[in-house]
């Protein structure tokens, strides 16, 4: 009898459900679904002088009628604010949605042809979400961190781009593609496509075919290491 008394007379506690877990971690994933804690990114590929970097926060729970505000700060990194970066976005979920694109406008300096520049984000505890957890298990065991996430930037190579023929312009260095793109007129964007038109299209001879833009491709003489011309 005293047993089953003390039974009755317990009180269970069940873990939260889904529905009441608010709860907040960065998903920012590769095409292949895994997750990632940190991006890579350069501007040697583009004229601009700023670059956009979306970071993803995800929310756990349901969403709820109003907006609600995430305790994301940089933890980390050489990068100065209003120099070599800017946070753009509000740090708020906003109302009815479970997820946030979190921008950060990174600014193209002189320093960044010499050394990198990082940002770590991390995200913290309030009183409208918890940190359900601090990592991720992947394949093989590795833990990703989700509550942390590192943005590294620079304008420069450090290997040579997939697209450089070296029977186009010889060993690799980043003068020498800044010195083809300016002389020959090329976006640095489109640089890959320029080889291409290169080597397919036989450009020699066809002063007026066009890309796929509708630009005229404009014919010149250029020697980037005296080896072969391009006219």
């Amino acid at each position: 009898m005293t047993v089953l008394f003390g039974l009755a007379g317990c009180n269970e506690e069940k873990p939260a459900t889904f529905d009441q877990i608010n709860g907040i971690y960065f998903n920012n994933r590769l095409l292949n679904n895994t997750i990632v804690d940190s991006t890579n990114v350069t501007f040697v590929y583009t004229s601009a002088d700023t670059m956009t970097v979306t970071v993803k926060v995800q929310a756990l729970g349901r969403p709820v009628a109003y907006a609600r505000p995430i305790d994301i700060s940089v933890a980390g990194g050489n990068a100065i604010e209003g120099t070599d970066y800017e946070l753009v976005s509000v740090a708020e979920m906003p109302a009815e949605a479970v997820n946030l694109d979190y921008n950060v406008q990174l600014n193209r300096t002189a320093v960044l042809k010499q050394e990198n520049r990082e940002i770590v984000l991390e995200l913290k505890a309030n009183e409208h979400f918890i940190l359900p957890f601090e990592y991720q298990v992947q394949s093989g065991n590795d833990t990703t961190t989700v509550i942390r996430y590192r943005i590294i930037f620079s304008d420069r190579f450090t290997v040579a781009p997939e697209s450089w023929d070296e029977d186009f312009g010889g060993e690799f260095s980043q003068q020498k593609f800044e010195l083809i793109c300016r002389v020959l007129e090329i976006d640095p964007a489109e640089f890959k496509m320029a080889v291409y038109l290169y080597r397919n299209v036989r450009l020699r001879g066809h002063p007026n075919r066009k890309e796929s833009s509708g630009r005229r491709i404009r014919r010149r003489g250029f020697r980037p290491d005296n080896r072969r011309t391009i006219v």
